[in-house]
């Protein structure tokens, strides 16, 4: 338990996606309520058009970690030295960030308290351990940190707020491709980027595309193909293999509160376990979501009454934070699952509003 006297700089030191920022919000909520501490954040350059929309921390600053080296060095050297000026007293480590990186920047941030997870690797630097419990959520593994910083934890939910003119935006979109408002949209995300060594979260884009046609066949809705910059030209590929006049896709690079808002006006979303996913579970919109190697009980929203995820019972998760990745060539847990098993989960939730949260 930490000391209720003067005013303490925090420094979150994170290392994941858009989806792990996400799923850490609940924590960064129930800190800033608290008037004893001031937040600031050190994270990859891919989210900082997400970070800087919100308003927990006094400054960020971020990291291209795709740069040659030099420029690397040069920059993390400038880093390190406006940290170091900070007067760090707290560095949190969040679940979803270990590796060399992160070990550096617990290390030189000179922080009293130094908290951390459990990976297999560096433990020795944090003063403060949490066990990791691979069965139990991220969130709620996250937010045993409020123990040790002695703050009640009033919130377990996570957290995205849409400006406005990124409603103007999404309502232009709309315009300019002729979409039928009428009708309910269904977006479609069929593409997650990958991590190197780890298997494929991404459903085969064959049961993709029979799943789209099936869809159009059976209901009257429009379907948006949905992802990020770099995927935008394999969505158009994708979109050139259909006929069907309500069938679109995204093509413009949307930011992330563009992209929310155009989720905002969807009746549903189809995905794999991704970044889109987590930003329709903060609005709420409906999420049916195709599961493989990592687990929907560790990462998914059981307690939203609008998450349905298909999966199968075979040899997942094998991601898991203890483990070392598993070199998988036939996705076998992504191959079982059947374009019917998810056209009855979308069926249900379009037409007869009722639903199983995981298909065995």
């Amino acid at each position: 338990m930490l000391a209720n006297n003067a005013r303490k700089n925090i420094l979150i030191n994170f290392r994941g996606g858009i989806g792990d920022f996400v799923l850490f919000t609940p924590v960064l909520r129930n800190i800033t309520r608290d008037s004893r501490y001031n937040l600031f954040f050190l994270g990859n350059k891919t989210i900082q058009q997400l970070v800087e929309k919100y308003d927990y921390f006094e400054k960020s600053f971020f990291v291209d970690h795709s740069e040659a080296i030099f420029n690397k060095i040069i920059t993390l050297t400038k880093l390190f030295f406006k940290i170091r000026n900070l007067k760090i007293y707290i560095c949190i480590t969040p679940i979803c960030s270990f590796g060399k990186f992160s070990y550096l920047v617990t290390k030189l941030s000179k922080a009293k308290i130094r908290i951390g997870f459990e990976h297999e690797k560096n433990i020795e630097i944090y003063t403060h351990i949490i066990k990791i419990i691979d069965k139990e959520r991220d969130i709620e593994q996250n937010l045993k940190i409020l123990d040790i910083l002695d703050i009640e934890c009033v919130t377990k939910d996570t957290e995205l707020t849409i400006p406005k003119h990124s409603f103007k935006i999404a309502k232009n979109y709309f315009l300019k491709q002729r979409i039928d408002l009428n009708r309910k949209t269904i977006a479609i995300a069929p593409l997650v980027k990958g991590m190197s060594l780890y298997p494929s979260k991404e459903w085969p884009l064959n049961k993709y595309t029979e799943l789209i046609e099936k869809i159009i066949d059976s209901f009257q809705v429009n379907i948006i193909l949905m992802g990020s910059k770099d995927e935008l030209n394999r969505l158009k590929l994708i979109k050139e293999f259909m006929s069907s006049e309500r069938i679109f896709f995204q093509n413009v690079a949307f930011l992330i509160y563009e992209a929310a808002a155009l989720l905002k006006k969807c009746s549903l979303l189809i995905c794999n376990d991704g970044g889109l996913m987590h930003i329709a579970a903060a609005i709420n919109i409906p999420i049916v979501s195709i599961w493989g190697p990592t687990s929907p009980t560790r990462w998914g929203y059981f307690e939203k009454n609008n998450f349905f995820a298909v999966k199968k019972n075979n040899c997942i998760p094998c991601r898991e934070y203890k483990k070392k990745p598993v070199k998988c060539n036939y996705k076998k847990c992504l191959e079982e699952i059947s374009v019917d098993q998810v056209l009855e989960i979308c069926r249900r939730i379009l037409i007869k509003g009722n639903y199983e949260n995981i298909i065995n």
